[in-house]
């Protein structure tokens, strides 16, 4: 049924297996374009493969080891059936078996609670409700992030941009004093990465890239000496199975978003190269 590639399936130490069964890097569907035929007994992902929301679900079918596959959408020039699906006209969508499920952390709680496979958020009531909490704080460093990508559809400026930086870097103290306090490799754990994890390393992957896109504006640098913590679990986030397979490179992100500053993102980049 589908138009793209299959995706090999790999094994790996951990018995983690990369899920997604057609390509994660394929063209995507703009407005006017065809909505490619679904199966309903298989599990499909509406992504945009630059979008760090939609991240967070492909990372957690990941982890999961779930068969997927995926349909990437362009968002500015957006195909009129992911309205249909999405009213909010974003990403991600999921959709198996007549069900439609939307926005990225009630993706993230269904497909934890409704497939098998390792439970990603803490069986302790408390530990998962402060991991709930953590992420809404989260709020207050992937903001400031959303604001460099999108302030100059405002007319912001570099000045702007590095105050957007500095409250972003503020936020960030808490995260590192909260793997202090949990004495853990990970958020989740000492062993593997959980819900917490994966629900914030979207705007961790793309923490240098900033002076990339934004040349000579070296306020907008990440200091690595003030989070040996963070810095660490990095590290260790960029080995994880379900994170290597769809990890980019920083050059490669920072492409992304000089042309979406640009006025005219190129999802289709990878593509190109």
């Amino acid at each position: 049924m589908s138009i793209f590639k299959p995706h090999h399936l790999v094994s790996t130490a951990r018995h983690v297996r990369y899920a997604c069964t057609n390509s994660l890097t394929s063209v995507h569907h703009a407005t006017g374009s065809d909505m490619p035929a679904v199966d309903p007994a298989q599990v499909t992902l509406l992504n945009m493969r630059f979008c760090p929301y939609a991240q967070r679900t492909v990372h957690c079918l990941n982890a999961k080891g779930i068969d997927y596959e995926v349909i990437n959408c362009a968002l500015k020039t957006k195909p009129e059936w992911l309205l249909e699906l999405n009213p909010i006209g974003k990403v991600p969508v999921l959709m198996h078996k007549g069900q439609i499920i939307y926005e990225s952390l009630i993706t993230c709680d269904y497909v934890d609670e409704a497939y098998p496979g390792r439970p990603l958020h803490s069986t302790d009531s408390a530990t998962k409700a402060r991991d709930r909490m953590l992420v809404e704080l989260f709020k207050r460093v992937e903001m400031p992030q959303m604001k460099i990508w999108f302030g100059w559809m405002r007319g912001q400026g570099e000045e702007e941009r590095a105050a957007h930086w500095l409250d972003c870097m503020g936020n960030l103290e808490r995260f590192e004093t909260e793997l202090g306090l949990r004495q853990t490799s990970y958020f989740g754990g000492e062993e593997q990465p959980g819900w917490l994890d994966y629900m914030i390393w979207p705007w961790f992957e793309r923490i240098h890239i900033y002076p990339l896109v934004f040349k000579g504006e070296s306020r907008l640098t990440y200091p690595t000496s003030k989070f040996p913590l963070l810095d660490s679990w990095m590290s260790k986030m960029r080995q994880d199975p379900a994170v290597e397979q769809y990890l980019l490179e920083d050059e490669t992100h920072a492409q992304f978003v000089q042309t979406l500053v640009s006025g005219a993102p190129n999802y289709d980049l990878l593509l190109n190269q």
